[in-house]
């Protein structure tokens, strides 16, 4: 007789060891380290004017910073060997605006620096000096004049004119607050204007005498927007020029030709004439040597005047 298998509690525990040896082992992933957020120093982002450009004897210059400033760290490390003081306007805790207490030298280059003590509000210096480098504009010059100096026989009604090398007044400014850029010996009546920012042109009314030496002076008080006075060495300070005389360039009809019943007279000059004088002197006579009364007519320019008698004339006289 066959011995029965008498331990029937080993099954479980065999099945339980193979399950033991074949579950997987959990793992634990490894956490990554977090990335350290890093501390950038100050820096200079931006100036208004640009580094590099021209600027006026006193214009404010606006330093743009990364953050915000400790205010008294950049103050005290601006130097510039142009001026000796500055005036300190801080727009906000990142922006500065410098303005030099005495007026930048002319026609130089400018040279502002910050150093590297200056400070954020956290505490951090520029990494290293920053320099602002700018130019200045030279003194105001004469470049053209109209009519040219000694010019002769130059039309009464012309205008005068001057040109200068840099902008004198303000683009769209009131023409009443403007400076005159010149004046007429002998004095004139007219009216003067600034065509652009840097051109002065006069305009005669009535026209200039005829004939006549006239001499033109620059204001020698003018200034460019830049602030640079006017070079009192520069050439064309003062030119003059003469108008040319009276000319009579037509008379129509033509002398020794038959004149109209009509007896309508025209006389062209070559220049704006003065009416009263030019009536005065005008005669016409009738074969028996009385004068012929009527009407003058002129044109707008007041270079041509016309007669025109009362009554027509006798025929053939």
């Amino acid at each position: 007789m066959r011995a029965r298998f008498r331990f029937p509690f080993l099954i479980p525990i065999l099945f339980l060891l193979v399950a033991c040896v074949s579950a997987p082992t959990p793992t634990t992933a490894t956490p990554l380290p977090s990335p350290t957020a890093q501390t950038l120093p100050p820096a200079v982002v931006e100036t208004s004017p640009p580094i590099g450009s021209q600027i006026g004897l006193t214009t404010p210059i606006t330093i743009y910073f990364s953050e915000a400033m400790e205010r008294a760290s950049v103050e005290t490390s601006i130097r510039s060997p142009d001026v000796e003081r500055f005036l300190f306007i801080w727009l906000n805790d990142a922006t500065l605006q410098i303005t030099p207490v005495q007026p930048f030298p002319i026609d130089k280059e400018i040279q502002i620096t910050l150093g590297t003590s200056v400070k954020t509000a956290r505490g951090l210096n520029l990494p290293q000096e920053v320099t602002l480098s700018y130019r200045t504009p030279g003194l105001l010059t004469v470049t053209q004049v109209l009519p040219a100096p000694q010019a002769d026989a130059i039309s009464p009604d012309s205008a005068i004119v001057a040109a200068f090398n840099q902008p004198v007044v303000p683009l769209g400014a009131e023409a009443a607050s403007l400076p005159v850029g010149f004046t007429l010996e002998p004095a004139v009546n007219g009216r003067g204007e600034w065509l652009n920012t840097s051109t002065y042109i006069f305009y005669p009314d009535p026209a200039l005498a005829g004939g006549i030496e006239y001499t033109v002076r620059i204001n020698n008080t003018l200034k460019s927007t830049a602030g640079t006075p006017l070079d009192a060495k520069s050439p064309n300070q003062a030119w003059a020029f003469r108008t040319a005389l009276p000319e009579v360039l037509e008379i129509s009809p033509a002398t020794r030709t038959l004149l109209p019943i009509d007896g309508k007279i025209q006389i062209t000059f070559n220049q704006p004439m003065d009416k009263a004088s030019v009536e005065a002197a005008f005669r016409l006579q009738d074969a028996q040597a009385k004068l012929v009364t009527g009407n003058f007519e002129w044109n707008e320019r007041g270079t041509v005047v016309t007669f025109v008698p009362q009554q027509q004339l006798a025929r053939d006289t």
